[in-house]
């Protein structure tokens, strides 16, 4: 008993399918901490997105040849927006998923 740390109460409690007061905190604790990641992963992920693109149009920037090339096809101007929109998506589509399973952690039933 002592190496999952729990007390005789709880015990007796998980062998009725209820879940303790303490267990439903740490529980809680853990949804909000992946809540919180999530949204910590997004703001990292949006950084390294513009980091990237900026270093893209740097180099397409750099000289004028490169310039005439990005120029060139319209279907390079649309690969930025595309990236972005699909990066956006991505994210969100990750953040939905993360807060349901969080809220599903939230709500556990033995």
């Amino acid at each position: 008993m002592n190496l999952f740390d729990f007390t005789e109460e709880e015990l007796k409690l998980n062998k009725r399918k209820q879940i303790s007061p303490r267990q439903r905190e740490w529980l809680n604790m853990t949804a909000h901490g992946i809540r919180s990641s999530s949204w910590t992963s997004v703001y990292v992920t949006v950084g390294f997105l513009f980091l990237g693109l900026c270093i893209i149009l740097t180099l397409y920037l750099q000289n004028e040849d490169s310039r005439a090339a990005l120029l060139a096809n319209p279907l390079n101007l649309l690969v930025f927006p595309a990236t972005i929109l699909a990066v956006a998506v991505i994210l969100t589509l990750s953040i939905l998923y993360m807060r349901r399973l969080a809220n599903h952690l939230a709500g556990a039933q033995v």
